[in-house]
């Protein structure tokens, strides 16, 4: 049985978000750097096939740009990581509203 894709329930602000559910700037900048890496690959390789001359310089932009999509990618998911083993993965209860039921004063008779 071959599965459907459920557009309804695809969120693509949701791949920026931590755990904890607030936005994480490290995913954000991880997948803009991913995406430029992308691009420079596809338009190094191009470049490649062009200008065969040019190889040397060519394979050492590549593997730089190789090295920077590793740097990106790691930062997209270093959140997931460290959220999961320190301490920023708390479960807090907020019980502010039964502090505010318990002191209401008694009305005066």
């Amino acid at each position: 049985m071959e599965q459907q894709f459920d557009k309804t329930k695809f969120s693509f602000t949701e791949l920026f978000l931590n755990t904890n559910g607030k936005t994480s700037v490290t995913k954000a900048i991880g997948f803009g750097a991913s995406f430029v890496c992308i691009t420079m690959f596809v338009a190094m390789m191009i470049f490649y096939m062009v200008h065969p001359a040019e190889s040397e310089t060519v394979l050492l932009f590549i593997d730089k740009i190789i090295t920077f999509f590793g740097i990106s990618a790691g930062l997209m998911g270093i959140k997931s990581i460290s959220s999961s083993f320190g301490q920023n993965h708390r479960v807090t209860i907020d019980n502010t509203a039964e502090k505010k039921e318990e002191k209401k004063p008694d009305p005066v008779e």
